[in-house]
């Protein structure tokens, strides 16, 4: 039963409130938005405005108070039709509540569910998707359950927990926590996160507060946390505890830059940091940091949050969000073409249209956005015909066509791209009058014209396209759902995303081995020397010969150069063993000898019992292999040319290699690390190719790998009308166009 003081609270809640139904917009319009710019969890722009009110909304245990509302990107209509005649208009993945008190996107909505409703649950019989997109609008309630009723349906907004801020405060002393992200109302935001933690908190555990705002926290065990939008100026004047710095790589570079440089030295000092972020290009100071805390090179962690750790996230899942494309990305790039877009098939028709693929595979009624590549299709790439896993499709309301000299032309979204050069894609928005891109013949293709389409239209896209992601789209090179280097890569980008590194299969002597030793293989040797102080890193490679695969490596930033010299050695003399054939392998070793590697040099020269194997030298008077400008374009060159083959190219198992070779480009004439990463592994297979030029003095196989430059890995044969040719049967494809 009711007592007297609550009847009569309903009473006068419903006098003032008046019961009154109002518009999503209406309520929105009089709350005195402001514009903002808030996120999703994906890093994708979903909120535009914000506004605050003193009204209420009825909820399943009464009138809740409304924190503020919100009204978002525009977003496709879904219309949401229940038995008992009420209908929802909202976004996709608008969270409605079933029987179970389970959560349900919209667009997952089925026919025959019970959906939970302000009369009881009634039954979903239609799920219909409309032309439309517009604003959307939701409410942040000041509310436990987060729920309320729209249209008579109830309906979920989200919060998401920041635990370890809030616990890291409460039970550490004298903390200063600062939260800063690309905009204030972003951090008001994460702020908001915390102070539902902490309200969630049983009272046993709260620890007391002494200040509770929009914007700080105070406890009395003397920690604070206070949240900032990332200015150059953030920061300033506390002595922090902990940074966490959310979303860092969408603020602005130049305020990145200033950031760090004011507040570093405060971390320094003992202070510690947290960064999450998304990428958004790999030449700013997120990009930078994170391949420091791969290379070991800073005291950062990499950490990777995958979506399969989840663990209410499946294949199935990660498809529906691969289908769903739109505002939350299941990648960073996912960018598509105009369905009349023309590719070369292998295993069907050969000339088709994309849209074509993706309409052949719908076979219920809905929207279904991802369709799976089940007849095993083959698409025509530039090392030959691959595979993809299926065709997505996604409305843009904006596109853009770039057409070129000859004629061709392509139509698809802003940040879809095209390869510029060997080394460079560049989005669509990027190109200008007189750039150019690759064509199927491997010509340069002329832009001539650019046009912005205002209207909106459904845009394709072959997912998961084997060998690099590419393929070709209207004659013309296109790249699919996969972040790029901008920067010119000694390794062509293309080969790099099709090679995939190996688990060692044991460690011995500071070494990770991939392969058993072979008596009836050769070995080559190569050693890069560095100071062992902790900067950069030693590292000794082991290439087999002549198969050309890594089977071993050492990396350290640690170990002394006499330390160095001795598992220099050691690897040697443990290569050069004879097996129990009594025959043993052949081992040719070496080392840069240049600035600290004369170190090596004297440590050799003073061995009564110097390593086995031949010591293989550049120079008569000194000792190892000298790298100057010259010798080591044409070691890069040779190592490129090793890596890019198609057969007998040279195999690379190690995962720390392959990530050097990802940021490893041009710069200065020559070749190096991009900031914050590593060369040192390179730098070893270096040593090795001028070992190999040694070889092919005398030995034909090292001659034909030195001198000899195939042409397979161009992947692409023409027939003597320069028409593409099947490479299995020979059979012409014509030259694409629109």
């Amino acid at each position: 039963m009711f007592s007297i003081f609550e009847i009569v609270k309903e009473k006068i809640v419903r006098w003032c409130l008046r019961a009154r139904t109002v518009s999503a917009l209406e309520l929105f319009n009089g709350s005195n938005p402001q514009e903002v710019e808030i996120d999703d969890s994906n890093g994708v722009l979903k909120f535009i405005s914000s506004g605050t009110t003193d009204l209420l909304v009825q909820t399943p245990t009464g009138w809740s108070s409304i924190k503020r509302t919100l009204k978002t990107v525009p977003y496709r209509v879904y219309r949401l039709g229940l038995e008992d005649g009420k209908f929802l208009e909202c976004a996709d993945e608008h969270l409605v509540i079933d029987e179970n008190d389970a959560e349900i996107m919209v667009k997952n909505a089925k026919p025959g569910q019970l959906i939970k409703t302000k009369s009881g649950s009634s039954k979903v019989i239609s799920v219909d998707i409309s032309d439309r997109h517009e604003n959307m609008f939701d409410l942040e309630l000041d509310d436990e359950n987060h729920v309320f009723y729209t249209n008579g349906i109830l309906s979920h907004n989200t919060q998401c927990a920041a635990g370890f801020l809030l616990w890291y405060a409460m039970f550490k002393r004298d903390q200063t926590i600062l939260i800063a992200s690309k905009g204030q109302a972003h951090a008001i935001e994460i702020m908001d996160r915390i102070r539902f933690a902490y309200e969630e908190c049983p009272d046993w555990l709260k620890a007391g507060c002494t200040m509770y705002n929009r914007h700080s926290i105070a406890f009395d065990n003397g920690s604070r946390i206070i949240s900032q939008a990332t200015t150059e100026k953030t920061g300033r004047g506390y002595s922090i505890s902990l940074l966490y710095l959310d979303e860092l790589a969408f603020t602005r570079p130049n305020v990145q830059q200033a950031l760090w440089a004011s507040i570093f030295p405060t971390l320094s000092t003992g202070g510690a940091c947290i960064i999450t972020s998304t990428p958004n290009g790999d030449t700013d100071l997120f990009a930078n940091l994170w391949r420091g805390s791969v290379s070991g090179t800073n005291e950062f962690k990499p950490f990777v949050a995958l979506w399969n750790e989840h663990p209410e996230r499946d294949e199935s899942w990660k498809q529906m969000m691969i289908g769903s494309l739109g505002p939350l990305l299941f990648r960073q790039e996912c960018e598509c073409v105009t369905g009349d877009t023309l590719i070369n098939i292998k295993g069907g028709r050969k000339r088709v249209k994309i849209s074509e693929l993706y309409e052949f595979g719908v076979q219920v009624k809905g929207e279904t956005q991802l369709i799976p590549n089940s007849r095993n299709l083959l698409v025509f790439t530039p090392l030959g015909y691959k595979h993809f896993s299926g065709v997505s499709r996604v409305w843009h309301d904006r596109t853009i066509t770039v057409r070129f000299s000859n004629g061709l032309q392509l139509t698809g979204s802003f940040k879809h791209r095209v390869q510029r050069n060997l080394y460079k894609f560049s989005m669509l928005s990027e190109l200008k009058v007189g750039d150019s891109a690759i064509g199927v013949n491997g010509a340069a293709l002329k832009v001539s014209h650019i046009r912005v389409n205002d209207f909106g239209e459904y845009l394709y896209d072959l997912m998961d396209v084997d060998g690099g992601h590419i393929y070709y789209t209207n004659g013309i090179l296109s790249h699919n759902c996969e972040f790029l280097s901008s920067d010119p890569l000694l390794i062509s980008s293309i080969k790099l995303n099709t090679l995939r590194s190996l688990s060692h299969i044991n460690e011995d002597g500071m070494f990770k081995f991939w392969a058993e030793i072979n008596p009836s293989m050769s070995y080559l040797v190569g050693c890069d020397v560095a100071s062992g102080t902790g900067s950069d890193f030693s590292t000794i490679e082991v290439i087999e010969f002549p198969s050309l695969r890594q089977v071993a490596e050492l990396r350290s930033n640690q170990i002394s150069i006499p330390q160095l010299y001795g598992r220099l050695k050691w690897i040697v003399n443990y290569l050069a063993r004879p097996a129990q054939s009594n025959k043993a392998p052949e081992v040719y070793w070496s080392w840069e000898n240049n600035g600290i590697g004369h170190a090596i040099g004297a440590l050799y020269a003073n061995d009564e019992n110097p390593p086995l194997g031949e010591l293989v030298s550049t120079d008569p008077k000194n000792a190892g292999v000298n790298t100057n400008g010259k010798t080591k374009i044409l070691a890069c060159l040779q190592l490129k040319s090793l890596v890019e083959k198609t057969r007998n190219n040279l195999q690379i198992s190690s995962e720390m290699l392959l990530h050097e070779l990802k940021n490893y480009v041009a710069t200065g004439g020559s070749y190096a690390a991009k900031s914050g990463a590593t060369d040192d592994l390179v730098s070893g297979v270096l040593v090795c190719l001028q070992i190999l030029k040694y070889l092919a003095n005398f030995d034909e196989n090292a001659h034909k790998m030195v001198y000899s430059y195939d042409d397979d890995s161009a992947g692409v044969n023409l027939d003597g009308d320069g028409n593409l040719l099947n490479p299995d049967d020979d059979e012409p494809i014509p030259f694409l166009c629109m």
